[in-house]
């Protein structure tokens, strides 16, 4: 209450309404303090006033979700985001959702790829499994030559 107050007492005494971006402030730092509630209820109040949220704060409650294992509710903001704004919130917010999905096989099933689009980044991590299987087949190579000196 405190919080919700001053900032609207910080936006009054600067004569302005409140802006996309003061939205995303109190959004996020409601968010950082795990006041979900509060900050779902900002939400409803800005959707109330005719206002919407942007992107990123959009991306803000899908990485939070993302991150608490809730894809439900992940899912719901991610295609809320895409009929409001025509695209999903951006890629940072999205890798714990695509994470999940990928660690419970839920890829095809959900339709993660037409919902959010391609992993950008799919190729570095399919590169870095590559370059560990190489490495160990050359760290055997190595031990064994060295086993080899020791039986001499």
């Amino acid at each position: 209450m405190i919080i919700e107050s001053s900032a609207l007492i910080l936006v009054a005494f600067k004569q302005q309404s409140p802006t996309t971006h003061s939205d995303r402030l109190l959004l996020d730092m409601f968010v950082k303090k795990k006041r979900i509630d509060r900050a779902l209820k900002l939400k409803s109040k800005i959707e109330d006033e005719g206002r919407t949220l942007d992107l990123l704060s959009y991306g803000v409650l899908v990485e939070y979700f993302g991150k608490q294992q809730q894809l439900g509710s992940a899912f719901l903001l991610i295609k809320e985001c895409k009929n409001i704004h025509g695209s999903p919130p951006g890629d940072k917010s999205l890798r714990q959702v695509r994470e999940l999905c990928r660690k419970h096989r839920l890829e095809k099933r959900v339709g993660l790829e037409e919902l959010i689009g391609k992993d950008h980044l799919e190729w570095l991590r399919k590169g870095k499994q590559m370059q560990k299987s190489r490495k160990r087949k050359g760290n055997s190579q190595v031990l064994y030559a060295k086993n080899r000196m020791l039986d001499i």
